[in-house]
């Protein structure tokens, strides 16, 4: 329902009401002074349309809006929290060797997680952590450095 204004002559007040559009003509009684009130007309006018069932403001570019930024497309495919897949578009920097070490033990640490967890049977899917690892080494393929990380050793449930 629309809200519109209205004007009390007696109280020299005004104040809001949601009001369909059929009754909006109709004067009402002002909620200080019980007086009749006039609707106002309004002084601005706010168009929007419905687009990808979003509201969109008029005029439309046909773009979007991910955290402050302007981007082509909504994000419609597995992202991490607070990332758009259009916005990554940063060149890709050779991880430091800490880095490395970090991703080698996170590894190790989730491999022995895993392997707890599978032997109480409560192995659960982590799609977060594999997107995680995913961009990590597609960092280190992007900069030619996937052969500094450490040979995995097979745990006995995995096939080659």
């Amino acid at each position: 329902m629309p809200m519109y204004e209205y004007y009390c002559r007696a109280c020299n007040g005004v104040f809001e009401l949601l009001r369909s559009a059929r009754q909006s003509t109709d004067s009402q009684p002002c909620p200080d002074c019980d007086a009749e009130s006039e609707r106002l007309m309004p002084t601005t006018f706010t168009a929007f349309t419905v687009r990808d069932g979003l509201p969109r403001s008029i005029p439309d570019r046909g773009t979007f809006w991910h955290l402050g930024q302007e981007v082509k497309r909504p994000v419609n495919e597995p992202a991490l929290p607070f990332e758009h897949p259009d916005l990554d578009k940063h060149p890709e920097t050779m991880p430091s060797a800490e880095e490395i070490e970090a991703f080698d033990h996170q590894l190790d640490r989730d491999a022995h997680e895993d392997a707890e967890a599978d032997a109480r049977g409560m192995l659960a899917i982590q799609p977060q952590r594999e997107m995680a690892r995913g961009k990590f080494v597609q960092r280190l393929a992007a900069t030619g450095t996937i052969n500094r990380l450490r040979p995995r050793k097979r745990s006995k449930g995995t096939s080659a």
